[in-house]
């Protein structure tokens, strides 16, 4: 296990508070407090991740993405992020963003999180017939981990599958 000191666990968990509260800044800062190799571990990483995300600076949260789906490749967080700073960063856009996802679907099948925004960018696409199918695999992998209300109520709220929700708000009133 890694040995790192509590000031370090003060910044990490700074870091966190901030980024809960929306201050990508102050969260980046507390990030730039660590010491030593705490500031290459996954976890940080990842927080590091989220605050570009947050921050919009898509080419770096990608290139972070990147290092992490090597490091992490059974954790499907990673490769939904990545392909989310794939579509907005310069050069990337919904194509790409989907064809990293495409790679990767087979690897996570009962995880929602991957099928859910293959849905998301085919009805950004206009391919609805297809988000559609995505979709139910999202929701089928939902319905084997117990979080299909969850999953069902996400995909009413997300604006990408707006095309989608007067389909999905018949199946929101279907007894559990």
């Amino acid at each position: 296990m890694w040995n790192w000191s509590d000031t370090n666990e003060m910044h990490l968990e700074a870091a966190r508070g901030w980024l809960e509260l929306g201050d990508h800044q102050s969260a980046l800062q507390e990030l730039e407090d660590l010491t030593g190799l705490r500031r290459a571990q996954p976890d940080v990483l990842k927080l590091r991740l989220q605050i570009y995300v947050l921050a919009r600076k898509w080419r770096n949260a990608y290139a972070i993405a990147e290092g992490l789906a090597r490091v992490l490749p059974n954790d499907p967080e990673v490769f939904v992020w990545r392909a989310q700073a794939a579509r907005w960063m310069p050069g990337g856009g919904l194509s790409h963003a989907m064809t990293l996802l495409l790679e990767v679907a087979n690897d996570f099948p009962d995880d929602p999180s991957i099928p859910f925004r293959l849905a998301c960018y085919n009805c950004q696409m206009g391919n609805h017939a297809t988000a559609g199918s995505w979709l139910q695999i999202a929701f089928d992998a939902a319905r084997r981990a117990k979080s299909e209300m969850q999953w069902l109520a996400a995909a009413q709220e997300e604006p990408d599958l707006k095309p989608l929700h007067k389909i999905l708000a018949p199946a929101s009133r279907r007894p559990a």
